[in-house]
């Protein structure tokens, strides 16, 4: 059976960045914002965050069909309609060394099994 809870969709809304100190000076409760976070708010929808999951994009738009995954969704505050996202960019090495660690690993454990 089919969880009926989970979105199937990615919904597109057009936020506002706000600087990490407003971020911080207004959210409630209170949240400390990191130099590695992004801040977003929207006035434009009533109901946004109820769409926003932990870990949801944060898509930036360079030409119409080129986009940039700038961060993932890390807390919310539906009272003040403020989203805090990771910066992704921020992370890029450690993404890259994690992913050529498990690379790796994967590399020896195809080894041992098919080593006759």
């Amino acid at each position: 059976s089919e969880d009926k809870s989970v979105i199937k969709y990615l919904h597109r809304f057009d936020l506002d960045y706000l600087p990490n100190e407003e971020c911080e000076r207004l959210i409630e409760p209170k949240l400390t914002i990191l130099s590695t976070f992004i801040c977003a708010s929207s006035t434009r929808y009533k109901t946004f965050c109820s769409y926003c999951r932990y870990g949801s994009p944060l898509v930036i738009t360079l030409k119409k069909y080129h986009h940039v995954l700038i961060g993932l969704m890390t807390a919310r505050r539906i009272s003040e309609k403020l989203l805090v996202f990771t910066q992704v960019l921020k992370f890029t090495t450690w993404i890259r060394d994690t992913i050529d660690l498990e690379k790796d690993d994967d590399e020896i454990e195809c080894n041992k099994l098919y080593k006759k």
